[in-house]
């Protein structure tokens, strides 16, 4: 049976605060048994998949390029896609629900995909970058429902397990 897939989305060069944050939500998928996707580099993407690791998770790496052993270290599972950004879609895709942590213009690029795709969205709205930018907002008229602004790591693992335990439900029947 699949797991549930959890995809974290931000900066390649992320600051303290985007890598420590990136850093706690990949290590409570990792308890929680939960995948984690991401892209496969550095900053958050790295502080994500280091988390997960360390708790003896499994995070998967979208990686842009064509050499899979260029992803971060903490990589369980790398898919080289050779085609650079436009992997950003296929990331997004492959989460059941995408977190975004700070980010700049191609975590902006991931959540616009993410929006077209229906999926649900989780914003880390106390993160400087696209999280504080987008949380609580509409992108366009195309949803009822708005980007989820989350306002700290315990308010976001209280969503997140609402969120899988309506996966659950949904999946059951």
């Amino acid at each position: 049976m699949r797991k549930f897939q959890v995809c974290v989305i931000g900066s390649s060069d992320a600051t303290y605060e985007q890598y420590s944050t990136a850093y706690e939500i990949g290590k409570y998928a990792g308890t929680k048994g939960w995948v984690l996707i991401n892209g496969g580099r550095g900053g958050v993407m790295e502080a994500s998949s280091k988390g997960a690791e360390e708790s003896s998770g499994v995070a998967v790496s979208i990686f842009p390029f064509d050499d899979i052993d260029k992803a971060n270290a903490y990589t369980t599972i790398s898919i080289a896609t050779t085609i650079g950004y436009a992997r950003n879609c296929i990331t997004v895709a492959s989460g059941d629900c995408v977190v975004i942590v700070g980010g700049k213009s191609g975590t902006l690029c991931e959540l616009t995909f993410a929006w077209q795709m229906g999926k649900t969205i989780f914003s880390c709205s106390w993160v400087d970058g696209v999280s504080m930018d987008y949380a609580d907002k509409k992108l366009d008229d195309k949803r009822e429902d708005r980007v989820i602004a989350v306002h700290n790591l315990t308010e976001l693992f209280e969503k997140l397990d609402n969120f899988y335990e309506d996966w659950l439900s949904r999946r059951d029947n």
